[in-house]
């Protein structure tokens, strides 16, 4: 769309310097008129030209967002079976330990639980897994948003 516009308005620009230009007959005020008007046409034809230079690279790298968006997802795969993999070991010492608990044990075993060297890692995995889910929600709204700039350009070919 920005394209066929931005010819369109080339055309006009062009066809009013000519006509200023070869107008033998035309007062100095039409002149000096058709003079703005034309300059103004010329900057609108650049800003459009610079709006599509500015889509175009993001249009180029469409191939690439579904293959970054697989990546992530891998990697969200490989970090829930680190997840459990931490956390069923974790449930397997919690239950050695309740199994051979006492009251003096429990004491000292309740009052260091939340410093758990598991619990850490597992916290820094779900940490990581949440970016990564956010990154690949933002890695499907640019892709969505190349369909509105794809219209933008040239009609969505």
């Amino acid at each position: 769309m920005l394209m066929v516009i931005c010819i369109l308005i080339l055309i006009l620009a062009i066809g009013i310097t000519l006509w200023i230009r070869y107008s033998a007959n035309m007062s100095e005020e039409g002149v000096m008129f058709f003079g703005v008007l034309d300059f103004l046409i010329y900057g609108v034809f650049i800003g459009c030209l610079i709006t599509i230079l500015c889509f175009m690279p993001k249009i180029a790298t469409e191939h690439t967002y579904d293959t970054r968006i697989e990546i992530v997802q891998e990697t969200n795969m490989q970090l829930e079976e680190q997840i459990c993999s931490a956390v069923e070991k974790y449930l397997e010492h919690e239950e050695n330990v309740y199994d051979k608990l006492d009251i003096t044990t429990a004491i000292g075993l309740f009052s260091v639980y939340p410093n758990l060297k598991s619990n850490e890692l597992v916290k820094q995995l779900v940490d990581t897994y949440k970016a990564n889910a956010e990154e690949i929600k933002g890695l499907k709204l640019e892709k969505i948003n190349l369909a509105i700039y794809k219209f933008l350009v040239y009609f969505g070919h």
